[in-house]
């Protein structure tokens, strides 16, 4: 088969699976629990689990879209403001990886090959300055699904936007966390 049908096959099969992730969501209701209040409640039912099924539902969460402020609130609300920005900077490095490491293995790496002017030359500053300039996308995308799925598939090296994200999440999970404390405190 055509290497480049290929590349869009797989392109196709990764809206598919996002797509299917979101209905699925939907339709069983799992986007409406995913508050701040049900989060909470579901984490601190689950006793000594509570911190790997807050991380499972925050991989899951970006999949269907939710966006992280929610699960940095359901951070501080269940571990208060310090610990809660603790386990929201990593719980959102572990979902942001996952998120990242699906849509490469599903979708591959297309954007890295487009022969459009234009994606070339937003590809090239990707590809020059690869930490800088994915650290300035995650400081106002934050943990935006959107984000790690352009940036799978645009061909970065993981270890590239893993740094990229150690160096900038801090900064707006230190803004929603305060935030979250300072009005639901």
């Amino acid at each position: 088969m055509n290497p480049s049908r290929i590349k869009w096959l797989r392109f196709g099969g990764l809206l598919l699976f996002f797509a299917l992730a979101w209905w699925i969501g939907l339709r069983t209701g799992l986007a409406d629990k995913l508050n701040a209040d049900d989060l909470r409640t579901t984490v601190l039912g689950a006793g000594a689990w509570g911190f790997l099924l807050f991380v499972a539902m925050f991989c899951a969460g970006l999949f269907i879209q939710v966006p992280g402020i929610v699960f940095v609130g359901g951070a501080v609300l269940i571990y208060g403001y310090w610990f809660g920005m603790l386990v929201s900077f990593g719980g959102g490095l572990v979902a942001i990886s996952v998120s990242f490491g699906v849509a490469r293995m599903i979708g591959g790496d297309p954007l890295a090959n487009l022969k459009s002017p234009r994606v070339k030359g937003v590809l090239a500053r990707l590809q020059n300055k690869p930490i800088r300039t994915m650290a300035l996308l995650r400081i106002f995308m934050q943990m935006s699904p959107a984000l790690n799925v352009a940036l799978a598939l645009s061909g970065v090296r993981f270890r590239d936007y893993l740094a990229a994200a150690l160096l900038a999440m801090w900064a707006p999970i230190i803004v929603m966390a305060s935030g979250v404390h300072f009005f639901l405190g």
